[in-house]
């Protein structure tokens, strides 16, 4: 008996809350059911819970019908009809809302202009902020100016909207800090310096980094002593590796840091010079190459050194001279030499400036009067095997020849009789017959993938073709930042050649894709091969992509299999990633490098490879509010905020409808707590800072 009802306020999805309480006797047990108008069963609840508040409805706008009735006893049952609130009615909306501040008066003050939307007002609305009312506005004002507020560099300025009748149609805006009168001087200090290797010039390479304000749009210069040694823009990563830094032969060099503008701003700093002095040439290697046709073969030298002079090395052995090189050129590559299985090869490397600084090595001796073997994977006999290997198996594709004594791809050495062809630069055929089954065919492209980055000798570093910007591109055509979505697949096509600089005569290429690791879903990277002008899979095409997620790096090689050329432009390959972090990222930049094009005649082709880059300076606030939750809302007794994000929330506020500061507290984990018994009824705005800049959201307390 006595039952009462009390409605509320209308949800967003056409609810409305309601208040329900009753008395009873004898109900023999403690529980209690609630049925809507049509029998339907809403829910179960404790009688000591009396009164409850639930969500009902949807409203119909006119009347609802709630039955009571004590749980397992349907003899002991109430109803009651009851007015509803019509939820039907369009909601009072403001959004778009916009904080602009005028340049800064002479006594340090400035005035803001204020505009928005709005939909379903009434005639005029409130400003609030900081703890400051600043009056009634009609609407039809808009846009309107208020003002002074006082720049003062450090009152973070907020701005709340709210209709005049509807105390929850409410907007916000964090204008942040406004300094109208800041200090001028340039100032360069705290200069910090971090010697590193000795170069063969006697000089050496050190890091620095230094702080600096009030400097000018360009950049700055850096000296050694009064030497001018680089220019740097202040857009450059700190800190700086300086290389070659001259040294002042002292015990102390001194860096000076400039602002380039013309006008005196330096930061000095006097330092303990490493000795570069004594010359030493140390840990001297020499690597055979395979053997030729000619029975000769070439080696790889290379050694570290400190101190040696600035016109480099000379290097001889057995009666021979080399040559002078230098020092930068290193490693470098002699011969050739016989392979008569009986010399023994001396490699003497000694300093031209300084004939007691000097380095030896012993090779040999080497046989190649037997043919040398297949490495099964390495189609070029480069001595790795990798990506580019797959175009030579694309110029031997059908060919065939002696099989050998023994099949397999296993990273072994395998005997192999010559093919009677060979490729342009003299290697045998019979390297591309990986399987050793006497046919290059699609079967070989298993020992590239199975023995990947294998090597067995020196492997000399990879050089791209010289290109230009005009030749033609390949690249990635990354969607907008605004069609991707965190956490979702995107897939971008690889792009070789445009209708205006298109490919005129191509056979196969291979080139790395790299990549932000931190950025990427590891287990989502990958690229894919489709029909193509450049040919049909299983046709007249095989690829290859090896996939090196956390290194943020993919190789790839396409290639044609018929011998035959083919021109054209557009799509060639897919690029399919998920983004998954963005945090503290503005872009996702993507590069391709070590391409290597190549036709039917084993020329190489130009390509210039641009970078590609998805640019989210505009997303990334957005994409880390998403990952902060604060629940429930509304609440009667504690929000609960949880950061998903990877970024670090550095302060919560809370302000309520009026501006007036409830509460503001550091979050140092990734949950926190904040209770609001004690606040009244009402709306109010979280502020949260992350990365220096505020996120705004709001929330509802409602008491019963």
């Amino acid at each position: 008996f006595d039952l009462v009802v009390e409605t509320g306020d209308c949800l967003a999805d056409g609810t409305y809350n309601l208040w329900l309480n009753f008395e009873v006797q004898n109900p023999g047990n403690d529980f209690f059911d609630l049925f809507n108008a049509n029998g339907d069963f809403i829910g179960f609840y404790s009688l000591a819970d009396l009164p409850i508040q639930i969500n009902y409805g949807p409203s119909s706008g006119n009347s609802d019908v709630i039955n009571v009735c004590i749980n397992d006893n349907p003899d002991c049952c109430s109803s009651l009809e009851f007015g509803t609130p019509d939820c039907n009615t369009p909601n009072c909306e403001i959004w778009d809302l916009v904080v602009e501040a005028y340049d800064c008066d002479a006594d340090g003050n400035f005035l803001v202009d204020i505009d928005f939307n709005f939909a379903n007002t009434s005639d005029s609305f409130f400003v609030v902020g900081n703890g400051n009312n600043y009056g009634i506005f009609a609407y039809s004002d808009l846009y309107i100016s208020i003002g002074p507020f006082a720049g003062d560099g450090t009152t973070s300025y907020n701005f709340v909207i709210m209709d005049q009748e509807q105390a929850d149609c409410i907007s916000a805006y964090n204008l942040g800090t406004i300094e109208c009168n800041p200090t001028t001087d340039c100032n360069i200090n705290n200069l910090e310096v971090y010697p590193l290797d000795c170069n063969p010039d006697g000089s050496y390479n050190l890091v620095l980094l230094f702080d600096y304000e009030n400097v000018s749009t360009g950049g700055f210069d850096v000296y050694s002593g009064s030497t001018f040694v680089a220019y740097y823009d202040y857009t450059v990563n700190f800190p700086i590796t300086i290389s070659s830094f001259p040294a002042s032969g002292n015990l102390n060099d001194v860096i000076s840091v400039c602002d380039s503008n013309g006008e005196i701003c330096c930061g000095v700093l006097e330092f303990e010079a490493p000795s570069c002095d004594d010359c030493e040439i140390y840990d001297l290697t020499v690597e055979p190459f395979p053997c030729n046709d000619n029975d000769q073969f070439f080696v790889l030298l290379d050694f570290e050194n400190s101190g040696g002079g600035d016109l480099g090395f000379l290097a001889f052995g057995n009666g021979t001279n080399y040559g002078n090189f230098e020092y930068t050129d290193l490693p470098i590559t002699l011969g050739p030499f016989d392979g008569n299985n009986s010399t023994v090869y001396e490699f003497i490397v000694v300093d031209i400036v300084d004939n007691d600084c000097i380095g030896f090595a012993e090779l040999g001796p080497i046989d190649c009067s037997t043919p040398p073997p297949v490495w099964p994977g390495d189609g070029n006999f480069n001595n790795i095997a990798n990506n580019i290997d797959l175009l030579n198996l694309g110029l031997a594709f059908g060919f065939g020849g002696e099989p050998r004594p023994d099949t397999g791809i296993d990273w072994l050495a395998w005997d192999a009789e010559d093919w009677p062809s060979e490729f342009e630069d003299g290697t045998n055929f019979k390297h591309a017959d990986c399987n050793g089954d006497g046919t290059v065919d699609l079967a070989d492209v298993q020992a590239i993938e199975l023995n990947y980055n294998e090597t067995h000798g020196p492997v000399v570093p990879f050089e791209e073709t010289p290109n230009t910007p005009d030749d033609p591109p390949l690249y990635i055509d990354l969607p907008l930042a605004s069609d991707v979505v965190i956490g979702e697949v995107f897939v971008a096509p690889i792009i070789l050649g445009t209708e205006e600089t298109p490919m005129e005569s191509i056979y196969g290429l291979a080139f790395t894709i790299e990549f932000d690791p931190d950025m990427m879903d590891e287990a989502g990277v990958y690229v894919e091969t489709n029909t193509s002008w450049l040919g049909e899979p299983g046709s007249e095409l095989i690829s290859i992509d090896k996939n090196f997620p956390n290194d943020g790096q993919i190789d790839v090689a396409i290639t044609r299999t018929n011998q035959s050329n083919v021109a054209g432009f557009g799509q060639i390959s897919y690029f399919i990633g998920i983004i998954d972090d963005v945090a503290g990222k503005s872009e996702l930049e993507i590069n391709i490098t070590n391409v290597r094009a190549i036709t039917a005649e084993e020329v190489w082709v130009p390509v210039h490879a641009p970078v590609s880059i998805i640019d989210f300076s505009t997303d990334v606030v957005n994409v880390t509010e998403a990952a902060i939750e604060v629940f429930p809302n509304p609440a009667s007794d504690a929000f609960f905020v949880r950061n998903l994000s990877s970024e670090t929330i550095e302060s919560i506020s809370v302000y309520n409808v009026l501006g007036q500061l409830m509460i503001t507290k550091e979050m140092p984990s990734k949950y926190e707590q904040i209770d609001v018994a004690n606040w009244a009824s009402g709306i109010y705005f979280m502020e949260l800072i992350v990365n220096g800049e505020p996120i705004v959201k709001q929330i509802e307390v409602i008491h019963k």
